[in-house]
């Protein structure tokens, strides 16, 4: 896209203001509340999540809206949306499911990466969207890793790069900007930053062998944008900023040593890693002043917008400084105006739902099966033992009187039982639940999603081995789960839950399919 920064000074100040803010809405549909934020504070555009995206028809229909009333001439509005893939995904059915990059890093193929781009792309584009916050450019090396994990290609930098790079663009060839993320490097963390404000220690030279390598390769391929993270780096600025609030790091370190030229956006201010200190007004403030571009208040859009103003008014914030921002997504938004026109088929294409398969079916990795357990028999006694959080991996308030793993393996063994039970805690009924199951099964298949997080799953994986039955676990979600069963002698990962990954596991089962996947990280 260039690095030539033209801003359009015809705006007025408060419109130029609005430029730097990416707004919240609530709801599939624009309330009265939402159109006056929208006018009032002359938002450059939104970020959707999950609440916002009804029906395709409610949806097309809802950024055709915001499109009317934040749109200008030759200057359409931003609509992002986090669509990663995996446990990272804002868009139901119809919209094709993809499998974790995680997944992808396991199947090694730059192409299964340039798919996901283009065909998350096309289905966004179909829905009025133009902006992804992915790919993920964080490098996971750090197995207990709380909000990575599985949105990482893996732990090796000159991997990460080459796939993000794909997925990017894919993305880019279907017309919808990618924003890499998290600058500058968010996979060695212990602390979730929705929570707390994490810290990541060592120097430069670690910082340039490990966290930066992807996004080095992400500048020099021509990323449109690089999202922020909230994370300190204490040996790159003393003033104990984080990242998203230091000028260290986005002006001195991205902007004039990396030479970025796009829009760095802010990850999403409502984190307490910005709260509890900042506040999202001030930490706003902080943000474009230290060199950041578009900021997501989340919920503050009014007193944030006012927050900036007084910053230009008062000089806290040059003139120089705003003209820079809004000259930037200028540049984007000058990028997107030029993408052509959306096909209403591409949403759920049979093509993309192939894509996603093809990925979960090279990604499916086998880490062991000392006892010679598989493949299985049709017709073998199961009993499955599905370990369920329902927040972080299912897309759904409810639970469901059968887990995921059960749903996907009834399909192809006729003998099979399914008992769910609280991966933060089984209860003792779930427990004796599943003692009735495995009492009469030949095979016990567990499948656990995050026991970094949740102990109590590796406590119950580990009591299960003493019920005497042959037994499989199977890694839902980050491979290091088997790290907490080590003498499990059968053990796979799927990188994820998605049906796409569920689906292939079962053909790896019974002996359909080989696992093709190879460990992106090490155990």
């Amino acid at each position: 896209m260039g690095r030539s920064v033209t801003p359009d000074t015809t705006l007025p100040l408060p419109a130029q203001i609005g430029q730097l803010i990416a707004g919240h809405i609530h709801g599939p549909t624009l309330s009265a509340a939402d159109e006056a934020l929208l006018r009032d504070c002359h938002l450059g555009g939104v970020v959707l999540f999950a609440d916002n995206i009804g029906s395709p028809e409610e949806t097309r229909a809802l950024t055709a809206r915001i499109q009317a009333l934040c749109g200008l001439p030759r200057s359409p509005a931003i609509i992002a949306v986090d669509q990663e893939g995996g446990r990272v995904q804002r868009l139901p059915p119809p919209a094709t499911s993809f499998p974790s990059a995680m997944a992808i890093g396991a199947t090694g193929a730059a192409e299964h990466a340039r798919r996901w781009g283009l065909a998350t792309a096309r289905e966004l584009r179909t829905l009025g969207i133009n902006m992804n916050f992915a790919p993920v450019l964080d490098v996971n090396n750090n197995p207990g890793n709380p909000v990575i994990g599985t949105r990482s290609y893996g732990e090796r930098p000159a991997e990460v790069a080459r796939l993000a790079l794909a997925a990017a663009a894919g993305l880019g060839a279907g017309g919808v900007a990618a924003t890499g993320k998290h600058f500058p490097g968010h996979g060695d963390t212990a602390i979730d930053s929705h929570y707390a404000l994490p810290m990541i220690a060592g120097g430069r030279e670690r910082l340039d062998a490990i966290e930066l390598p992807p996004f080095r390769a992400a500048i020099a391929a021509g990323f449109p944008a690089i999202m922020s993270s909230h994370i300190v780096f204490p040996d790159l600025d003393p003033d104990g900023l984080p990242c998203t609030l230091s000028p260290r790091l986005l002006t001195g370190l991205l902007r004039d040593e990396l030479g970025f030229g796009g829009v760095i956006v802010s990850d999403a201010m409502n984190m307490r890693a910005i709260t509890e200190r900042w506040g999202i007004a001030e930490g706003a403030v902080r943000f474009i002043a230290a060199g950041g571009d578009l900021v997501e208040p989340i919920g503050e859009e009014r007193e944030v917008h006012a927050a900036l103003l007084a910053a230009v008014e008062s000089g806290r914030i040059p003139a120089a400084r705003l003209a820079d921002a809004v000259g930037r997504i200028a540049r984007l938004k000058g990028w997107l105006a030029k993408q052509g026109g959306a096909d209403a088929t591409w949403l759920g294409a049979a093509e993309h739902r192939a894509w996603a398969a093809a990925i979960a079916r090279d990604a499916v990795t086998l880490l062991r099966d000392e006892a010679g357990l598989l493949p299985l028999r049709s017709d073998a006694r199961i009993a499955v033992l599905e370990l369920f959080h329902q927040w972080t991996y299912l897309n759904t308030a409810e639970r469901p009187e059968r887990g995921p793993l059960t749903e996907a393996l009834a399909t192809r063994f006729v003998n099979l039982g399914g008992v769910i039970l609280d991966g933060q805690g089984p209860t003792a009924g779930e427990i004796a639940a599943a003692r009735v199951a495995v009492e009469g099964a030949e095979i016990v298949i567990i499948g656990t999603r995050a026991t970094n997080r949740f102990p109590a799953q590796t406590t119950f994986v580990n009591a299960a081995l003493g019920w005497g039955k042959p037994t499989i676990a199977v890694a839902l979600a980050d491979p290091y789960d088997s790290l907490a069963y080590p003498t499990v002698p059968t053990a796979l990962a799927t990188y994820g839950a998605d049906p796409a990954m569920l689906h292939a596991l079962g053909a790896v089962l019974a002996g359909e399919e080989q696992a093709r996947g190879h460990l992106p990280v090490t155990l």
